[in-house]
């Protein structure tokens, strides 16, 4: 396999130049370069009157654009193709990539696996964050082959794509557990869960095993332990108590109105 070298970005880049004059009775698109490498974005549209800064740059699809003051955060992206011809200030540095050398997919690849950001982040300043064009065209990346650079691209939106899959199976089958959890909650509540079993053994949830009467021993008891002193914890005691109540009911499918016994 072909040995991997080492480039700056002034060999695979062009800082391209120039501005055009705003004209007050046309309408713009602005665009916004999101933070920590999310792309970029139309911010608004608003006719060259409300435009203060008469002079822009025009952006063209395809273009890297990075911001001066926010690069350090990730500040940076391709302009997409519903964006040509949208505007930027001049503290914005637009880029033109030599299609010769490197591809824009294998470029976004590098942007997303930090290999970019991390020179950024080393060569800051916390003082002043912002970088000049020049700067950016001094750091340096991996580089390969267009081909090496085709086949990496593919498979790097591949294992993506598996991600994203993964993703959105993972969070349907929490939704499932969720939603069987309240299933499960639902059935006890209404004595479904033990229906059969108290259907075999009648005698163990009638008479002094009846859900009334174990109550009424629940209270009785409470009430002893609390005269002689014995209910250390008083507020614990209740919700202990009123736990068992509702698992005693829940055993024998009484359910409804438990509060109003205990």
């Amino acid at each position: 396999m072909p040995e991997w070298k080492t480039v700056k970005l002034a060999e695979v880049l062009r800082h391209r130049k120039g501005n055009i004059l705003i004209n007050n009775d046309e309408e713009y698109s602005l665009c916004r370069v999101q933070l920590h490498r999310r792309g970029v974005v139309l911010r608004e549209k608003k006719m060259g009157s409300q435009i203060k800064t008469k002079k822009q740059q025009v952006c063209r699809a395809g273009d890297l654009v990075v911001a001066e003051m926010d690069a350090k955060f990730g500040g940076y992206g391709f302009i997409p193709n519903h964006l040509e011809g949208a505007i930027v200030s001049s503290h914005y540095y637009l880029y033109e990539l030599d299609k010769s050398k490197i591809t824009q997919e294998y470029f976004e690849i590098l942007i997303k696996t930090d290999f970019i950001q991390n020179q950024i982040e080393a060569k800051g300043s916390t003082n002043y964050s912002s970088i000049r064009a020049w700067e950016f065209l001094d750091y340096e990346i991996p580089l390969q082959s267009i081909a090496l650079q085709n086949i990496i691209a593919a498979k790097y939106l591949k294992h993506s794509r598996f991600k994203e899959d993964l993703g959105i199976e993972l969070n349907a089958q929490l939704n499932y557990l969720s939603q069987l959890r309240q299933q499960i909650l639902q059935e006890a509540i209404e004595g479904k869960l033990t229906a059969k079993w108290r259907a075999q053994h009648p005698d163990l949830i009638s008479g002094d095993n009846h859900a009334s009467k174990l109550l009424e021993k629940i209270k009785a008891e409470k009430e002893r332990m609390q005269k002689e002193g014995k209910s250390k914890r008083k507020n614990h005691s209740h919700r202990s108590l009123t736990l068992k109540s509702l698992l005693i009911c829940l055993q024998n499918g009484c359910g409804v109105g438990l509060e109003k016994q205990v």
